[in-house]
């Protein structure tokens, strides 16, 4: 007999049994979700500067006061810097490559100005070097070739300074009265100081100052075949009477023999040098074979068309070249009058056929 239970005990639990087949049979439930933080989408990414414009804005500011070479650089990388910000959209940077473009520009031009002026300009290294001469700047000739003693008058007189231009491009070079016919003056002189720069020779516009101090338009007339480089210019002058017109020399000049020449030589016009023929020289031109003398008689910059004189004054070859002044000197040559009227026989020209009459030349 079971003792009989209090109210103070549970009653008792049924006992569960799981065999053994139930257990292979028992399935696992599947896993409870894990709980995930919702991710936030990536922040969207803003165009990037480009490191070539800031180093282009970087020379360029450094270039101004360093060098030119170094605003080169500056100019170069802003070119590049500035046509990749434009085609790619990522990049951003156009205002700085710019402004390094135009800094190197600045400083490109700027450099190059100040080494022409303090190297290359006529006085340049002396800190008192010449002021600006009037009669380069447009005004009268100097007064003392008119009282100089033949027979430099008449070269220094008949020597007319050739100013051309051709678009933004301008320059100047030397010239000879040979012919007048009433108010027509007739100027002799190179072809490429007739045509300026290559391509101007039918856009230039040519002026002529006279050493009577007139200042008149010219055109060309004539120039020599076969790229010889010889021309004459044409001119109506109020003063003709007052300037002089030279002789052609009827006979060649030999090594030894004295000359001077007459032109403005980096913008000093109307200057007289002397010398003598130090070889007489035949060269080709366009396949004409071109007698020209050779002379020590300093001929610079500026001279090209001017004459070359014996020492009776006779005309006797236009200054056409010289050699490089950093490398050589006394290294003038001057095509000669003898070539100048051979040629000139070939154009059927009356004024032509005139100055091959004076010059006594077959």
């Amino acid at each position: 007999m079971e003792p009989e239970q209090t109210g103070s005990q549970p009653p008792p639990q049924p006992i569960v049994r799981v065999t053994a087949e139930e257990v292979a049979r028992a399935v696992p439930p599947p896993p409870l979700p894990r709980y995930q933080l919702p991710v936030p989408p990536p922040a969207p990414k803003g165009p990037r500067v480009s490191r070539l414009a800031v180093a282009a804005l970087v020379f360029g500011v450094l270039g101004i006061p360093l060098t030119f070479l170094v605003g080169g650089i500056a100019l170069v990388s802003g070119a590049i810097a500035l046509a990749i910000t434009f085609s790619n959209p990522d990049l951003r940077g156009k205002k700085l490559a710019l402004s390094g473009l135009l800094l190197g520009l600045v400083s490109c031009v700027g450099w190059s100005w100040a080494l022409w002026y303090y190297l290359g300009k006529p006085g340049a290294g002396h800190p008192d070097g010449p002021p600006r001469l009037l009669e380069a700047a447009g005004g009268p000739p100097p007064e003392g070739i008119r009282t100089s003693p033949e027979p430099y008058r008449t070269a220094l007189m008949a020597n007319v300074v050739v100013m051309g231009s051709a678009g933004i491009g301008k320059w100047t070079g030397s010239g000879i009265v040979v012919d007048r016919e009433g108010e027509n003056l007739r100027i002799l002189t190179n072809r490429h100081v007739a045509e300026g720069p290559a391509g101007s020779a039918g856009t230039a516009t040519l002026w002529i100052l006279l050493s009577s101090g007139e200042t008149a338009a010219a055109t060309a007339v004539w120039r020599a075949p076969s790229g010889v480089d010889l021309c004459v210019l044409e001119m109506k002058s109020r003063t003709a009477t007052e300037v002089t017109v030279v002789r052609l020399a009827s006979t060649a000049v030999s090594i030894a023999e004295e000359v001077f020449a007459v032109g403005n030589p980096m913008e000093y016009r109307w200057s007289l040098t002397k010398g003598v023929i130090s070889s007489v020289r035949t060269v080709e031109m366009g396949g004409e074979r071109v007698k020209v003398y050779q002379t020590q008689t300093p001929i610079s910059s500026g001279n090209s068309g001017g004459g070359l004189y014996t020492h009776e004054g006779h005309l006797v070859g236009v200054n056409t070249w010289t050699a490089d002044k950093s490398v050589s000197e006394g290294l003038g040559f001057s095509i000669s009058v003898d070539t100048l009227l051979e040629v000139l026989g070939r154009s059927n020209l009356p004024w032509a056929a005139r100055l091959i009459q004076a010059a006594g030349h077959p």
